[in-house]
């Protein structure tokens, strides 16, 4: 019987094949804890009597949620990090300055391949999955895995995704992201893998399917996971392992998307997949924009939106705060000028990494303020305020709605952009 994607990966680690349903310990290739969670990991352990981790060299630290503290608290707390990591002997240590989002920068630096199983403490992990790599976020559960080595896994069923066609001008593979999340009923999508194919596949970068790999997780998908192609092996400088699914695999269910009927779309309050398109909220007033995250804070995103702010002005009423992914994306607007445009448009530049995503670390939202944001969720308090309204859309049209104060329809200023 043929495999799918997922089921060939950990197949591959566990030594023997799998079945969708059947429970598993695998030992995953490399496990991902952020900044927020070490600390109270560590206390866990303690209490525990574990002293000593299993397959440390096959364990991360990423500081990407609190990059620049703020509190005394969140200085205390990257000091202790920092103690942790040189007790347990972690050699994969991203630190302040030194990465970025852990859901990018390792596949930045090549760490991070095709056919591997990462596991981590956070549920965009499966990030990972544009390059082909397998990502299971398994949140509290990663103290087990550091303790002993593996938790448990249900093998997922898998929903193939087939896209044709093209986007629009003026439309991104963040709106598709946003369009496909809520034309799947989340009975549907729960706990299974997104396993995305067809002909336009070829034609999304990797930024593109970390987009795709991040967005619609957020109806209940488990993972999200692309083929490798030319794109992956054009990413790589090395070369890398095929990973594709059989001919006769099983799905779930199966899904086909036509791009071109794609529009500009925003996730409204209070929930991610609460998406209409752009025309039903045009023309609300915004306080405040952000574009950035794991899902929308890479290359590709920032070219875009400059694209729009080039030789324009953030509305005098609007707050317009832009975080990079990665240190290497910051360093990549510098040298193409991006930041320049950024900073003539009046943007708040923020250091590389997760920004105001993870509960306002740093450039909160206050109470009654309305916000446009490039994020993956817009659930109460994401921003700092929990009584702020959080809108979501692509890097375009915060852009777009940033300069115009209130969410508009971006295509209109790109094409004045691009002609």
């Amino acid at each position: 019987m043929g495999q799918t994607i997922t089921e060939k990966i950990l197949s591959r680690v566990l030594g023997r094949d799998v079945s969708p349903g059947e429970f598993t310990y695998p030992i995953p290739d490399l496990t991902v804890i952020h900044d927020g969670y070490v600390v109270s990991m560590k206390k866990s352990l303690d209490e525990l009597g574990v002293t000593q981790i299993k397959n440390s060299d096959r364990v991360m630290f990423v500081t990407d949620h609190e990059v620049v503290p703020v509190t005394q608290m969140g200085a205390d707390r990257g000091t202790q990090i920092r103690a942790i990591a040189k007790a347990w002997d972690i050699k994969h240590f991203y630190d302040s300055g030194r990465g970025g989002i852990g859901h990018v920068a390792p596949v930045e630096d090549e760490f991070v391949k095709p056919g591997m199983l990462v596991e981590g403490y956070d549920t965009h992990v499966p990030n990972f999955g544009a390059i082909g790599a397998l990502g299971i976020p398994i949140l509290g559960e990663v103290t087990s895995v550091v303790a002993i080595g593996a938790t448990w896994i249900l093998v997922p069923e898998t929903i193939r995704i087939d896209l044709k066609g093209a986007l629009p001008e003026g439309v991104t593979v963040r709106d598709l992201g946003q369009y496909i999340m809520s034309n799947i009923d989340p009975e549907v999508a729960n706990y299974t893998v997104f396993e995305f194919g067809g002909p336009a596949v070829r034609d999304i970068s990797i930024d593109g399917r970390m987009t795709l790999c991040n967005v619609p997780l957020e109806i209940g998908t488990e993972s999200i996971v692309f083929p490798t192609d030319e794109v992956t092996r054009a990413y790589y400088t090395s070369p890398i392992e095929h990973i594709a699914p059989d001919s006769d695999a099983t799905y779930k269910a199966r899904f086909e998307f036509d791009l071109s009927e794609v529009t500009p779309q925003i996730s409204v309050p209070p929930t991610p997949e609460t998406v209409v398109s752009v025309d039903k909220v045009t023309g609300k007033k915004i306080d405040y924009a952000f574009i950035g995250s794991c899902a929308s804070g890479l290359m590709e995103d920032m070219r875009q939106a400059a694209t729009i702010l080039k030789g324009r002005k953030i509305h005098p009423d609007v707050r317009l705060f832009v975080a990079p992914a990665t240190q290497r994306i910051f360093a990549q607007m510098v040298k193409e000028g991006i930041v320049e445009i950024f900073l003539d448009a009046d943007c708040l530049m923020l250091p590389a990494g997760c920004g105001a995503c993870p509960g306002g670390k740093i450039g909160r939202v206050s109470a009654g303020e309305v916000a446009l944001c490039t994020i993956p969720r817009n659930d109460s308090g994401r921003l700092g305020s929990n009584d702020a309204e959080i809108y979501l859309g692509s890097a375009l049209t915060v852009a777009a709605s940033a300069v115009q104060g209130k969410i508009s329809d971006c295509r209109e200023l790109y094409k004045e952009a691009t002609q």
